[in-house]
């Protein structure tokens, strides 16, 4: 079920895998960005999500100002009760670099990034 979109990012959240899904294309503004991570920590909280998959496959690459932005918020997610949050890669090469970066500095047995989809989702549901 679709609970959020803009230009950039629409999040998906499926019930039965207590499961939302981002999924980031383009380039993000740093405003469209910062709504779409407000939102899904408010909704994180309110419906006691417990994972996240972050598909950023189509997204291009994200300023120091999103990612540093994202990463002051990742201790709230954490403590909202969040159990798993798992990165896709983008195809974009200097994106991918740029998750990995976040995700390495913000990378606990609660984070972890793949190449796809699929690998994703069983690491988070398993």
């Amino acid at each position: 079920m679709e609970v959020f979109k803009n230009d950039h990012c629409t999040l998906n959240y499926s019930e039965k895998d207590n499961l939302l899904t981002q999924v980031w294309k383009d380039f993000a503004s740093l405003e469209n960005f910062r709504n779409a991570i407000d939102f899904t920590i408010s909704f994180v909280q309110t419906h006691h999500v417990s994972h996240i998959l972050t598909d950023t496959t189509k997204q291009k690459i994200i300023s120091k100002e999103c990612t540093d932005y994202a990463q002051s918020k990742m201790p709230i997610l954490l403590r909202s009760g969040l159990k798993k949050m798992a990165f896709v890669l983008s195809e974009s090469a200097l994106n991918g670099m740029a998750v990995i970066k976040f995700a390495e500095k913000v990378r606990t047995d609660h984070v972890d990034y793949f190449s796809n989809i699929y690998q994703a989702k069983k690491w988070l549901l398993q």
